[in-house]
Order: structure tokens, then sequence, then C-alpha cells
């Protein structure tokens, strides 16, 4: 996190978490709103970004816990000559261990929330390519027109 409070960070376009209605129709929108709607998807794809980077910060965070937290429960188990997998440590730890339960909650809501942030980037990332080939069709066009002129 120190890393990240170094950078400059978008923030949060004013539009975003609003839901919103896509065009279908490409000849219904002016240039102007093509570039508008390249800004609007470039500024929340940007902040989701951020978003998921501060996730997955965390993310990482929570499941070295975890994992340090299964290797000395291993270890014990182990020292004490009780033969053990991975999956009886956790199932001992997630039965004995509130906290451990607690951890393991977070570390799946967080994994839920890196993998959501990922898609709603891709569901921008598509849409801005979208709009992006549909400017560039119209400059051919406008191009193709001009030589025949």
């Amino acid at each position: 996190n120190m890393k990240l409070d170094m950078l400059s960070m978008p923030e949060r376009p004013k539009s975003f978490g609003k839901e919103y209605q896509f065009p279908d129709k490409s000849e219904d929108l002016a240039s102007q709103e093509l570039g508008n709607w390249l800004l609007k998807l470039s500024g929340w794809k940007s902040f989701t970004l951020r978003l998921l980077a501060k996730a997955d910060m965390e993310r990482i965070i929570l499941d070295e816990s975890y994992d340090v937290l299964v290797a000395k429960k291993y270890a014990e188990l182990t020292k004490a000559g009780e033969k053990v997998t991975k999956d009886i440590v956790i199932g001992t730890l997630v039965g004995d261990n509130e906290a451990f339960k607690g951890l393991k909650i977070r570390l799946i809501e967080k994994k839920a929330e890196v993998e959501s942030l990922k898609k709603v980037i891709d569901i921008y990332s598509t849409q801005f390519d979208s709009i992006s080939r549909e400017i560039s069709r119209r400059n051919s066009e406008n191009q193709t027109i001009g030589k025949t002129l």
C-alpha cells in the first residue's frame, strides 16, 4: 500500500458506479458523443484498475497470512507425530480456530472481488474497443469520400 500511495491515481469519475445504457446503434451517435464514450470508458476502466490494484494487494496479504497459518499448524501436527495432509490441516484450523475461519472467509471474498473487478475491466475494454472501431471506420469512410471528391 505504501508504494501505491506514492503514485498518482485516478479519482472516482463522477458517473462511476451508475448503470448506463451502452449505445446499440452507432449511426445515432455524433463524433463528439463517440469521443465522450471513449473518455467515460477510459475513466471508468482506470478507476477500476485502481480498485483492482488495491484489492489484489489485499488478496496477496490475506493469501500469505493464510499460508503461514496452515504451514504453522502443519508443522505442529507433524512434530507431534501425526500424519496429515494439507486438507486435514485446513479442516482442523477451520474447526478449531475462529480467527482462521474469518481469514478464510475474507480470503474467499477478496478473491471473488478481484475476479469481479477483472470482469468489469473486460466489459469496459470491450466497449472501448467497439467505440474505437466505429471512430476508425468513420475516419476511413471520410478519407475514402474525400479522395473521390
